[in-house]
């Protein structure tokens, strides 16, 4: 055997060895990640949110420019709630854990294995049964009392009630369901409130709407606040994304290098033309830069609908993700609905609120370490609570009477 085809056997033996270990470390890795969710989800509680109905005068045509910008403030208190909710971050290890047994007090600000447990998660749904569209947020049972003043300091007028967890499974009654995913990474903004003259939820609202008694249909978003390092790494991309970088760095390395040994000229000028800068307007490049101005949340957008007609579930589905196009930033980002191919399994992951994709093997190691990240105002634009004013459908469930304090004089026995 000569001594080249001994290095290349010595090579591809090497390369296997580190590949058979990334596998195996993404497969503990997953493993760990999901025991972790699984505890975190045992944990969750559920406040029920209803919003004051107010009375709503007519509009004159010169009065539609301020409703539109008092629409915008309205969808801002949400913004101030969801920075509140960033806050509730999971920074307390118990001794017992593994991972600060092998790493010791220094455990929790290791950026691994903060990324191996994962940060506290909370839910926000929308979820419409009996024909009544009922706002819903599951929190960590920790974090309940002040999860419900922070509400009802920016909403005033709500009532918070704590509730049983959502029944959204019915036996006998066909499923349908899917997930949302950013088409591109998440550096890439989606169109938020600020580009709509009406509230962008009212197309959510509408495709709820269409439900009929004895159907279910749930918008869930499973939030977790990201770490610092991921805010710094999406800047990082952002700023690839705007100097026309493409691609993963260890390609870029390899393709310079094939450059340089290359004296094809046809082929230096074929990547020259491949790697011009994309033309952005300064608005997208303004909107790239805000995508990390304000908090990030690492998110999981699903939906299910259910029904006793086994049309009607994927009936209902596709026109909630139809409603979902309206954030599309042309040139920029997304929503892509992928449709669950084992529908018995998200359902189960579904109504656990499971922060965690229990996919194929293929897709756990291709989608790997793969977040989807939006800020608040992204996140403020697909849901908030609601307002009698914006949002006029008579599905919604309001609080109809207003609840006041007792008098101070009241008898006592």
């Amino acid at each position: 055997m000569s001594n080249n085809a001994l290095i290349i056997i010595i090579i591809i033996g090497i390369g296997l060895i580190f590949l058979g270990l990334n596998i195996f470390y993404r497969l503990v890795t997953l493993a760990l990640v999901k025991r972790h969710r699984k505890k975190q989800c045992d944990r969750l509680r559920f406040l029920k949110v209803k919003m004051p109905q107010l009375r709503v005068a007519k509009s004159t045509e010169s009065e539609i420019t301020d409703v539109i910008q008092n629409m915008k403030q309205n969808i801002q208190y949400m913004n101030q709630l969801y920075k509140s909710l960033y806050s509730i971050q999971e920074h307390s290890i118990h001794e017992d854990n593994l991972m600060y047994k092998l790493f010791g007090p220094r455990y929790h600000r290791n950026m691994i294995s903060n990324a191996l447990r994962g940060q506290n998660y909370m839910s926000i749904e929308m979820i419409i049964e009996n024909e009544i569209i009922k706002f819903v947020i599951g929190v960590p049972e920790d974090h309940l009392e002040n999860v419900e003043k922070m509400i009802s300091t920016f909403f005033i007028g709500s009532v918070v009630e704590l509730i049983d967890q959502p029944k959204l499974l019915e036996a006998g009654k066909y499923m349908a369901g899917g997930e949302f995913i950013l088409t591109k990474q998440s550096a890439y903004p989606i169109k938020t409130y600020d580009a709509f003259e009406a509230d962008p939820m009212e197309s959510v609202i509408s495709a709820f709407a269409k439900t009929t008694k004895d159907e279910k249909l749930a918008l869930q978003i499973l939030i977790a606040p990201t770490l610092e390092n991921h805010s710094k790494k999406l800047r990082k991309q952002i700023e690839a994304i705007k100097e026309g970088k493409r691609g993963w760095r260890i390609f870029r390395v390899i393709k310079s290098l094939r450059s340089a040994a290359t004296s094809d000229a046809k082929d230096e000028k074929q990547d020259a033309e491949k790697d011009k800068k994309i033309s952005f307007s300064q608005q997208e490049l303004g909107d790239l830069d805000k995508k990390v101005e304000d908090e990030l949340f690492s998110v999981k957008i699903s939906a299910l609908a259910t029904s006793e007609s086994p049309d009607r579930p994927e009936k209902i589905i596709n026109d909630l993700a139809r409603s979902f196009n309206q954030y599309a930033y042309v040139g920029l980002n997304n929503f892509h609905f992928k449709k669950t191919g084992g529908i018995k399994n998200f359902a189960r992951e579904f109504v656990q609120r499971l922060f965690f994709t229990d996919s194929s093997f293929r897709n756990n190691m291709k989608f790997f370490g793969k977040k989807n990240i939006l800020n608040i105002k992204e996140l403020s634009s697909i849901l908030h609570l609601p307002n009698s004013k914006f949002n006029r459908s008579p599905r919604i469930q309001w609080q109809r009477y207003k609840i006041v304090a007792a008098p101070e004089n009241l008898p006592g026995e």
